[in-house]
């Protein structure tokens, strides 16, 4: 069903114009409407094909509960992303249904690596949602920023994936065998190097000091991409692959204090940061390397608690920071600008986009009732309870 979005709104190009986005969102829906039977259910979901028999390298495919819940996010999110896209758009915008194209395809590669279950399928579906990547934040081929934006994102991206399919050699040598859902505890030279190396791609996908840099540069792009790429899906597949991994190489003794190193770094930077700036667009996006760090440093630590709380901010942070990067275009599109020292008086002009942001806002202070608050109060539970260098 997305291929064939993809094929259609591709060969018919423009001419669907803004519509091409009400194409892209059917697969969107079909898969969201898919994931919620299946969570309802507890159902656990699974396909494979072999592609080269005698050297084991199959691309198995598992959707489970976590699984379940990254396609809500890339899907559900996704087909809003698509609704917000055909009204961000003037009516015979040039490139639109390059654009709706591109932005399916990368979808469709998101939910082909979170429903991975061999480390091949997960590699090729990584490196699909950096070549998609690419082309949407160079969507504005003809400005020389936006050019340099996506050719540093698409370098630092690439280069942790080949450190990526380098550790997971190293992880399938130690472990016996390819399929995530039957890693063990992995110990040895190999394990050790492969845990550098799988935290690295991390890293680098997840936008953490000192490789965030593609990340704020990305920000040329159209708030379309922001609000899907940069807060609910791409940045979130480094924080995916450190939850998946940790089962297998938590033990080894580089693991934890690397990870700490990448994530608090991470989460204190990207605080220093948001503060340096005055485009709100900016603003976000160092957030989002700080928050991106938080959860980093809880899926690290090899605690239940702190695993349950960095995964439910990952789908906090999905929530709040898709829809205020949302708002922020909203503005942008009306006032002309995203300098908030020239923002003032919206509530008035624009009082939904105002509560949206104002809403998202406390969620992501951590305000309670919202669902940031629960997370982060999830997250001092967890490390409150821990002992040693962890615990500072």
């Amino acid at each position: 069903l997305h291929l064939g979005a993809i094929v259609l709104i591709g060969g018919l190009g423009d001419r669907l114009g803004r519509g091409a986005f009400a194409v892209a969102a059917v697969p969107a829906v079909a898969s969201t409407l898919w994931a919620v039977q299946l969570a309802w259910s507890e159902e656990v979901a699974t396909a494979e094909l072999n592609w080269v028999e005698g050297l084991d390298l199959t691309l198995g495919f598992r959707v489970d509960g976590l699984a379940a819940m990254m396609t809500l996010l890339v899907s559900g999110i996704g087909a809003l992303v698509f609704a917000y896209a055909a009204g961000y758009f003037s009516p015979g915008t040039a490139g639109v249904g390059r654009f709706a194209a591109t932005l399916l395809a990368f979808a469709t590669s998101m939910l082909g690596l979170v429903w991975a279950d061999t480390v091949w399928a997960l590699f090729l579906f990584w490196e699909l949602t950096s070549i998609t990547s690419f082309l949407l934040v160079g969507h504005k081929h003809v400005d020389a920023v936006a050019r340099t934006a996506a050719r540093r994102a698409l370098f630092l991206t690439v280069s942790g994936g080949l450190a990526l399919l380098a550790g997971f050699v190293l992880l399938v040598d130690a472990g016996g065998t390819a399929r995530l859902s039957d890693l063990s505890p992995a110990t040895g030279t190999s394990a050790t190097i492969a845990a550098v190396a799988i935290l690295f791609a991390a890293a680098t996908k997840s936008a953490q000091v000192p490789f965030h840099v593609w990340l704020p540069g990305a920000m040329v792009a159209p708030t379309p991409v922001s609000a899907y790429l940069h807060s609910a899906t791409m940045v979130k597949a480094g924080v995916l692959l450190v939850a998946i991994a940790a089962p297998a190489l938590a033990t080894t003794d580089v693991w934890t204090p690397l990870g700490l190193a990448f994530g608090i770094t991470s989460m204190i930077w990207g605080s220093v940061g948001a503060l340096r700036h005055v485009d709100a667009k900016l603003i976000l996006a160092w957030g989002t390397v700080s928050q991106l760090g938080l959860m980093i440093t809880l899926l690290v630590l090899d605690d239940p608690k702190a695993t349950l709380a960095g995964i439910s901010m990952l789908l906090a942070h999905a929530v709040f920071k898709a829809a205020l990067f949302m708002v922020v275009g909203e503005i942008d599109v009306r006032t002309g600008t995203r300098d908030i020292r020239q923002l003032g008086g919206l509530r008035q002009t624009m009082p939904i986009a105002f509560w949206v942001a104002v809403i998202s806002g406390a969620s992501m202070a951590g305000i309670p009732p919202m669902l940031g608050f629960a997370t982060k109060e999830a997250a001092v539970e967890a490390v409150i309870k821990l002992s040693g260098a962890e615990l500072w």
